[in-house]
């Protein structure tokens, strides 16, 4: 019979490979990840590693929902907060950059599956990634955004995610004076490219 201190410990050490893992896909991408990788970062042997999550790709893949799923939990949370009240484009970049600063890792494995979504062909990503957005845009009192389909929500979320990547990077390296405004970042280097992107004939 399994205890609870062995069960304890299993779960740890889930954890830890899938932290190791995200580590490494932030850092060098989905494509150089490798098992043995994993088992170094994690201190867990290979085969540990596969009969746990079978495979490579499935390991991916729970790096990945693991993400999408803190970065819905934060955009929940801050919803019913001050910091998203006013349901403006600019607000939204603002969590998104957030996001990113205080989740880099994970926010940096998003960044990269956003950079290739081909390398998950077999689990559809972007639907979640569509459903997650939809209410979100839906309540935007931007028009372009708000009244936009879903190919074109799913490209300007991928720039708007993209380019907060970017601002929380160069903050972080000191690109950027973290006293550098938020607003005039948006409206002078995210807002011209996102309405060119709204207004695509994309159907």
């Amino acid at each position: 019979m399994i205890t609870r201190t062995t069960q304890r410990q299993t779960s740890k050490s889930k954890e830890q490979i899938v932290d190791s893992a995200i580590r490494l896909i932030s850092k060098y991408g989905f494509e150089q990840l490798t098992l043995d990788q994993v088992g170094v970062a994690a201190n867990a042997k290979r085969y540990s590693i596969v009969a746990k999550y079978g495979n490579l790709g499935n390991l991916m893949q729970i790096c990945l929902q693991s993400s999408l799923d803190s970065l819905a939990l934060f955009l929940s949370l801050r919803s019913y907060r001050n910091d998203y009240r006013e349901h403006k484009t600019e607000d939204f970049w603002a969590l998104l950059a957030a996001f990113n600063t205080h989740n880099a890792e994970k926010a940096s494995v998003i960044c990269r599956y956003l950079r290739s979504p081909s390398i998950f062909q077999a689990q559809d990503f972007r639907t979640e990634l569509i459903n997650l957005l939809n209410p979100i845009y839906d309540n935007f009192e931007q028009g372009l955004l708000q009244k936009s389909n879903v190919h074109i929500r799913f490209i300007s979320f991928k720039y708007l995610y993209q380019s907060a990547c970017t601002y929380a990077e160069n903050r972080s390296s000191g690109q950027l004076s973290h006293t550098a405004s938020v607003s005039v970042y948006f409206n002078n280097k995210v807002a011209p490219e996102l309405e060119r992107i709204l207004r695509l004939p994309i159907n």
